[in-house]
């Protein structure tokens, strides 16, 4: 499999260099899929996870449809998770759970709306950290388009 990512990368290369961007995406996530199972077969699983986690969080910065659809999903999974517990306050609306969820992945924090309770508050960082990790996938996506 070392071999064949070997290979891959060249092949990703080489259609880059002639502009061939389709077939170099191809390449390119073939070779990040083997790495990744080069890192599990070599017991190095914190590489294993995070290419793991690069792949369905943002198809290895290849796919922003799968981003906006990640993001949605921890956007609607927190608001249910507030809304259910009523884990904020005040609340005017059940507009207000998806407000928050939404201020608070965004990293604004305006400070409207705030959690109630350590949970919450464990929540709400749990949240934020989601919200900069998939800020950084993002910033992958726009590199790779940038620097084609």
């Amino acid at each position: 499999d070392k071999d064949m990512i070997s290979s891959f990368h060249e092949f990703y290369l080489e259609f880059e260099k002639i502009g061939n961007f389709r077939e170099a995406t191809k390449y390119y996530l073939e070779e990040r899929k083997r790495q990744r199972k080069v890192f599990w077969r070599e017991k190095k699983f914190v590489a294993a996870l995070r290419f793991w986690i690069w792949e369905i969080t943002c198809g290895y910065g290849e796919n922003l449809w799968r981003w906006n659809l990640m993001c949605l999903c921890i956007l609607l999974a927190f608001t249910a998770i507030y809304y259910s517990f009523r884990l904020i306050a005040p609340v005017t609306s059940c507009f207000d759970y998806f407000y928050f969820s939404l201020v608070t992945f965004t990293n604004f924090g305006y400070g409207d709306i705030h959690p109630c309770g350590v949970i919450a508050k464990i929540l709400v960082s749990v949240e934020f950290f989601l919200g900069i990790f998939m800020l950084g996938m993002l910033l992958t996506y726009v590199s790779r388009r940038f620097f084609r």
